[in-house]
């Protein structure tokens, strides 16, 4: 009976000795063809200076889905934004459906997309002209890539997407606006691949800065948001559900719904407070919620409904 035992033990440390080395293996099977369909999408698509430093694969991060990592990734503007940087961080990461890999002959299918330590410089000339417009539309001509074409392109069927450590920085002359936001996380889960479907959204910001016509409304404040919005797309509507906003020492909920219309937006929108404290309002205040804040004596009431 041991010796049976014994048996059965050795077979399945051999078997899990092969499905290890299976996993090992089969990444860096496919890598050529994943670096290929990357740059060439990536050149067919967009306006731009794009590069990376390495592509980095692995089973075990999402098993059985394939992780793909685009290692110390850069966006580098060209035309009237040469030489300034769009995006650039420490990896942008997919989460890629093995089977797809497999199928040479369909589109490679991408589940998750993430951004870690990205940096992100959005800038608007006064003419209206964004650097962030690198996309390339469908009728404008692209140079024939005579060497792929058994690769038929990308196809996004995103279930969750998170952005890990961001700095970012929004500077439109058009408007003029600066935005500015230090260690800003988020992430959404929903199911992109349906018309109408419900976004599950964590946001949270250590630093965000926010001037608009000379004026500073918000300097270096702690901002999170829990939020669920339904998306129709079909529609172009965007409702808020449950959501719960936290601006320094004030906590905010939102209700209603924008919707992007052919030449102009519809929305509805109203805020209100749990709070009543001045004291959380006051939080506000550029320059207000300090180290001594707390000891700061504020008294007195309001509303916002």
């Amino acid at each position: 009976m041991k010796k049976v035992f014994k048996r059965i033990a050795l077979i399945l440390f051999i078997f899990l000795v092969l499905l290890i080395g299976i996993l090992v293996a089969i990444p860096f099977l496919f890598k050529d063809r994943i670096i290929e369909i990357a740059k060439t999408e990536i050149n067919n698509n967009v306006r731009a200076e794009v590069d990376f430093a390495d592509v980095n694969l692995s089973f075990f991060r999402s098993f059985p889905d394939l992780s793909l990592g685009l290692e110390d990734f850069s966006v580098v503007g060209v035309d009237e934004f040469a030489g300034i940087p769009l995006a650039s961080g420490k990896e942008a990461g997919f989460t890629v459906d093995v089977m797809s890999l497999i199928n040479s002959d369909g589109p490679v299918n991408i589940k998750s997309v993430s951004l870690v330590e990205p940096r992100l410089n959005i800038q608007v000339l006064p003419d209206g002209t964004a650097n962030y417009d690198i996309a390339i539309a469908s009728d404008e001509p692209v140079e024939a890539d005579t060497t792929t074409t058994d690769l038929t392109g990308l196809e996004i069927a995103l279930r969750r997407y998170s952005i890990e450590g961001a700095q970012l920085v929004y500077n439109d002359q058009s408007l003029d606006m600066y935005v500015a936001a230090e260690n800003f996380n988020h992430s959404g889960v929903g199911n992109f691949t349906l018309d109408i479907y419900d976004l599950d959204t964590e946001t949270s910001i250590d630093a965000l800065t926010v001037r608009y016509d000379g004026i500073t409304y918000l300097d270096a404040a702690q901002l999170a948001l829990d939020a669920i919005f339904n998306i129709n797309m079909p529609e172009s509507k965007y409702t808020l559900r449950d959501n719960a906003l936290t601006v320094n020492a004030l906590h905010l909920a939102a209700d209603g719904f924008v919707q992007l219309l052919e030449e102009d937006i519809n929305m509805d929108l109203t805020f209100s407070t749990p709070d009543s404290d001045f004291r959380a309002l006051w939080s506000l205040i550029p320059n207000a919620y300090t180290a001594d804040y707390a000891s700061v004596d504020i008294q007195g009431d309001f509303q916002l409904a």
